[in-house]
């Protein structure tokens, strides 16, 4: 996909949220930064997913252990 497609699906979704925001809190309208979090986005397209904290986090600090020419 272009940029300017993948601009346009990301636009068409976040009109989604907006016209079907009813259905992201029932009896209330969510706030704008709640209709703009991912697991909105996700739940209006019947997506499940889950959320790992430690994703891109090492549990470790890597050393060198090269020793230095002269």
């Amino acid at each position: 996909m272009t940029n300017e497609e993948i601009e346009q699906v990301a636009y068409d979704l976040q009109c989604r949220i907006w016209r079907e925001q009813h259905l992201l809190r029932p009896g209330g309208s969510p706030s704008l930064i709640e209709m703009l979090n991912p697991s909105a986005a996700a739940r209006l397209l019947g997506i499940e997913y889950e959320v790992y904290e430690e994703l891109g986090v090492h549990s470790h600090t890597a050393v060198c252990d090269m020793k230095r020419p002269g």
